[in-house]
């Protein structure tokens, strides 16, 4: 498994899951193991903001452009994305 970087910095990473995550039927932030998630590409999402990673399985079930080195560039809007 591969880790690889998806944000820049925190305020990347904020407007991406505020208009992904937050918006989605499938997040919730409650969970404390990823088994027990409502989405784990959320949760995993939600612990690269504490490791500044995340695996190159979540990066491919979001979805992405582009895999540059360690850095990858994620769609503007997630796959698995469901509205409330």
């Amino acid at each position: 498994m591969k880790e690889l970087i998806p944000f820049s910095n925190g305020t990347e990473a904020d407007y991406w899951q505020i208009n992904n995550c937050h918006k989605c039927a499938l997040y919730e932030f409650e969970s404390t193991d990823i088994s027990a998630a409502g989405c784990k590409l959320a949760f995993e999402l939600d612990f690269g903001r504490i490791s500044g990673t995340i695996s190159d399985e979540a990066a491919k079930g979001i979805g992405y452009t582009q895999i540059d080195n360690k850095f990858v560039t994620l769609v503007e809007k997630c796959k698995q994305f469901k509205m409330e």
